[in-house]
């Protein structure tokens, strides 16, 4: 479920309280998980509220958004650097054919090139980052992902690039074997 306004406005109050018990010199806030861009006017209060509790006590916020990168947008980013948003970090998961079939839309459609084509438009306004994560099925994109990364005109404007491994938990038969039970 998506968060409503309401519970927007009651989150905001709960970040005052900490804010007036914690009394601390920064405050950063960052939007991830599922998709936050599908929620863009809770993005939008959070922002604002975390702003405005922020300047009221003397604190810095630092916002920041980490994406699938569909949805990122200029009027997104250019709405949000006043309020402090300090990066973006954008998820692709190897290069344009294998991002394309890990990461399909509804139809099939690759999301790659529109991904690609939202970092352009937006790497000079805000830092960006680019992030991913390979297991042994992806990891052989990754040098030609990293190679298409390099000739990118954005590229000289991109803040970081990481990618981790995705590492499968053992099941529970394999942690009792190892512990010999």
């Amino acid at each position: 479920d998506r968060m409503s306004l309401d519970d927007s406005a009651r989150l905001s109050a709960w970040i005052e309280q900490r804010l007036d018990e914690l009394k601390p010199k920064r405050l950063t806030l960052t939007f991830f998980g599922g998709e936050p861009l599908l929620n863009i006017p809770v993005v939008y209060d959070q922002a604002e509220r975390a702003f405005a509790a922020c300047q009221k006590r003397g604190v810095i916020l630092s916002l920041g958004i980490i994406t699938n990168g569909l949805l990122l947008t200029e009027e997104l980013v250019d709405r949000l650097l006043p309020y402090g948003l300090g990066y973006v970090k954008v998820m692709l998961d190897g290069d344009r054919d294998t991002h394309n079939r890990m990461r399909p839309l509804r139809g099939a459609q690759g999301t790659f090139d529109r991904i690609v084509e939202n970092v352009r438009r937006v790497a000079g306004k805000v830092p960006v980052s680019i992030g991913g994560n390979f297991d042994a099925a992806s990891v052989d994109s990754f040098p030609a992902l990293l190679d298409f990364l390099l000739e990118q005109e954005f590229a000289d404007k991109l803040a970081r690039v990481t990618f981790k491994p995705i590492i499968a938990a053992p099941d529970a038969d394999t942690v009792a074997a190892r512990a010999g039970l």
